[in-house]
């Protein structure tokens, strides 16, 4: 296993939309085994999680008064609160459950800002998406391996 492919995946699963639904597909593509695919892409679509909390908690909202992160950011937030009452409602593991279902807006990063705004704890919220974020992964290794089908 290169260390050239494990930083691909690492950076791909960081990415905003793309995460785990993106990268394990991807490492499976370069070889590398199962477990290590669903295991560096939970590792990378944590990387955004803490500035992410942080940003939209309510100390980080006054960021947002730079023009060029208010766009990007607003984005985000305006999908987080479309999931807000169903979060409220079950929060840690609500927030687990959405994490983990790899559909589109579905997960780290929208279920970061959505936690932020709602007020989870961030060691509940990190525990959270951490899980979420591995569960996605191998319901993704499942689909690509074609165990399971849409």
């Amino acid at each position: 296993m290169e260390l050239s492919n494990v930083m691909q995946i690492i950076g791909i699963a960081a990415l905003p939309i793309i995460e785990t639904r993106g990268a394990v597909p991807f490492a499976m593509l370069k070889g590398i085994p199962v477990f290590y695919a669903v295991l560096f892409s939970a590792l990378g679509s944590l990387l955004p999680v803490m500035p992410l909390y942080y940003v939209f908690s309510p100390l980080g909202r006054r960021i947002k008064n730079f023009p060029v992160i208010r766009t990007a950011f607003d984005v985000l937030e305006r999908n987080a609160r479309k999931k807000k009452a169903a979060l409220e409602r079950w929060e840690a593991l609500g927030l687990f459950l959405f994490v983990a279902v790899p559909l589109p807006m579905t997960g780290v990063w929208t279920g970061t800002v959505a936690a932020a705004i709602i007020g989870i704890d961030m060691q509940y919220a990190l525990l959270s998406i951490a899980l979420g974020s591995v569960v996605s992964g191998i319901i993704v290794a499942l689909i690509t391996n074609g165990v399971l089908s849409l």
